[in-house]
């Protein structure tokens, strides 16, 4: 029976992974402990904390949040009037937001879009107090394509 030559054998230069600095930063990282979080499976996860997104804007007249990278707006010093308009990016059902608004030394007017609707329980802010900080907490409704507010804190702080 006659034996048929095959080729050369496969060098180790050809078929690994060169040496180089990816490989030297990837080998010092630490493996998370326990299990790793998946993308498809169905998790409980237990102390660890979520960080909120915080967006601080400029003062103006006019804000818009964007939905997709914010959990808190914080409008510090307001000067003047001001109106929220219509989120930007995809909010989802049940996405909760905060707007933290520190007054100056003047009650200022607040106007909100349509999208920003009161519970019935709590009753968008309509009005700032001088030199105070209010909170207003809301969360979106997706049956209703509405941003529905939850709480307020209309005396301030």
């Amino acid at each position: 029976m006659a034996r048929k030559q095959l080729g050369a054998a496969p060098t180790l230069a050809t078929h690994s992974q060169p040496y180089g600095s990816v490989l030297t930063s990837w080998a010092s990282k630490t493996a998370p402990s326990g299990t790793p979080v998946g993308t498809t499976d169905t998790q409980t996860l237990s102390s660890k904390t979520i960080t909120p997104r915080v967006v601080s804007p400029t003062i103006a007249t006019t804000y818009t949040i964007n939905a997709d990278v914010t959990d808190l707006y914080v409008v510090n010093g307001q000067t003047s009037a001001a109106t929220f308009n219509a989120p930007t990016g995809t909010l989802v059902d049940g996405q909760h937001l905060m707007v933290r608004i520190k007054g100056d030394a003047t009650p200022r007017a607040l106007t909100w879009n349509a999208i920003f609707i009161s519970s019935g329980v709590a009753t968008l802010l309509a009005t700032t107090a001088a030199n105070k900080t209010h909170n207003v907490g809301l969360v979106y409704d997706a049956a209703a394509a509405k941003l529905v507010c939850l709480a307020v804190d209309a005396a301030g702080y």
